[in-house]
């Protein structure tokens, strides 16, 4: 499938994960490098400051990052190049959530669960929707 990780480029001791300054990046080509994401990134004018890359249980790349930016508006500006392709893929880009942010929305009963909303005592966590 994809190359191994190279070593990151980035100092991961100095930077300070901050959700609010991050973008959830899906469909990356697995050989893609740090710096092939940084030179995507360049006609936003974001200053990328670390990329988190997910690794499957051998260590290969999966196809998506969490792109840390050195502001809020350098990252909300990344998001403009939503479905632009690199290597030939089209790359989606989003908002990355935070912990405290998932959890609570995965926390709520599904909207369309008659069960859910009819039931107080309804543990939500045990209902599967068919």
């Amino acid at each position: 499938r994809g190359r191994g990780p190279q070593p990151s480029q980035f100092d991961k001791g100095s930077v300070v994960v901050n959700s609010n300054k991050t973008a959830f990046v899906r469909n990356l080509p697995y050989r893609a490098t740090e710096e092939d994401i940084i030179k995507f990134f360049a006609p936003c004018g974001g200053t990328v400051v670390d990329i988190r890359r997910g690794k499957d249980a051998r260590g290969n790349l999966k196809g998506y990052a969490q792109v840390q930016f050195d502001t809020v508006e350098q990252m909300q500006s990344s998001c403009s190049l939503n479905e632009n392709q690199l290597m030939g893929r089209p790359i989606y880009i989003s908002p990355a959530e935070s912990r405290n942010e998932k959890a609570q929305k995965d926390s709520h009963p599904i909207a369309d669960c008659w069960f859910c909303l009819s039931n107080q005592n309804a543990d939500v966590h045990l209902v599967v929707s068919v």
